[in-house]
């Protein structure tokens, strides 16, 4: 089964960037302190306490999704402006761009029996399929463990090259050990 790279946080932005067209996703490995993911989680809990779940199976009933980070947490502005965040988005999107924006900040927060998120592909919130032309590039930032048990977001490398019309299909992993 495939698996996502590990890159070192002060990686090339080319070298991330040929990851991501081949593999769509990698993981950079100790970009922020212990230190700043907790003062970040301190800045947003009052408001992640008070988001109500989501309202169909796709956002989750057992789900919630704060937003609006960047204007409820200063610390979380230096994770949207990490250097080797915007050069990676530099080197990927620029390709096909003149310039790029911040679409949305949020925390998700998947609570004990939520099902799995069904897969997707997020570039077709923008409308149609672009074969060759990645629409966006996302960050995750595990602030927690991340872990199949509590819902960690799902990756099919290699699917930034499948054909239109092509759905993975959802395997079973082996426990952890």
């Amino acid at each position: 089964m495939p698996s996502l790279q590990h890159l070192p946080a002060d990686a090339a932005a080319e070298v991330i960037a040929a990851i991501l067209d081949t593999d769509g996703a990698l993981i950079l490995d100790a970009v922020i302190a212990p230190t700043q993911v907790a003062t970040v989680m301190a800045e947003l809990a009052p408001y992640i306490d008070v988001t109500p779940p989501g309202r169909d199976d796709f956002t989750g009933f057992a789900t919630t999704r704060t937003g609006a980070l960047v204007a409820r947490s200063p610390a979380s502005r230096d994770l949207v402006m990490h250097p080797a965040i915007l050069a990676a988005c530099d080197r990927f999107l620029l390709r096909a761009c003149d310039r790029y924006q911040l679409h949305l900040t949020q925390v998700i927060r998947i609570r004990p029996g939520q099902p799995p998120q069904p897969l997707h592909r997020d570039r077709l919130a923008w409308g149609g399929f672009l074969q060759g032309v990645e629409p966006q590039l996302n960050t995750l930032w595990a602030m927690t463990d991340f872990t199949q048990e509590n819902g960690a977001t799902q990756v099919v490398p290699g699917s930034p090259s499948w054909v239109k019309g092509r759905h993975p299909r959802r395997r079973r992993s082996a426990s952890p050990k």
